[in-house]
């Protein structure tokens, strides 16, 4: 039989809808290539560890891609909403100022510890 809901039912399933649209974005924001690699996920995590907003060429030398590549990932990050660009002078800093990542890092870091290890102790 089935069961008609309710009106509270019915507003919390929509908003939970657009929670799901805005969770599948970021996914596949962040999502892999045809190589299997995951530039754009690189991309946050270098942004997350760093936490200041950081140009381009830093970015590209984190990750090992050209100025060229990083720039296309991080327009494609900038207009979903994942991070945010600000110029600054002749560069663009990049960040995840404002952005909701940071609400689900310390769960981000539960599940996988290994992606947030101190890498710069021995510096």
């Amino acid at each position: 039989m089935i069961q008609k809901q309710s009106t509270d039912e019915q507003e919390i399933n929509s908003s939970n809808d657009e929670s799901v649209r805005q969770l599948g974005r970021l996914f596949a924001s962040l999502g892999g290539d045809q190589r299997g690699s995951y530039p754009r996920l690189n991309i946050v995590l270098c942004l997350l560890e760093m936490d200041k907003p950081t140009p381009v060429n830093l970015l590209a030398e984190r990750i090992g891609l050209s100025g060229s590549a990083t720039s296309q990932h991080l327009k494609r990050l900038d207009n979903d909403g994942v991070i945010t660009g600000k110029r600054n002078g002749q560069e663009i800093l990049y960040s995840l100022d404002g952005c909701r990542l940071y609400e689900i890092v310390p769960l981000m870091k539960q599940v996988f510890p290994r992606l947030f290890t101190d890498t710069t102790k021995g510096e």
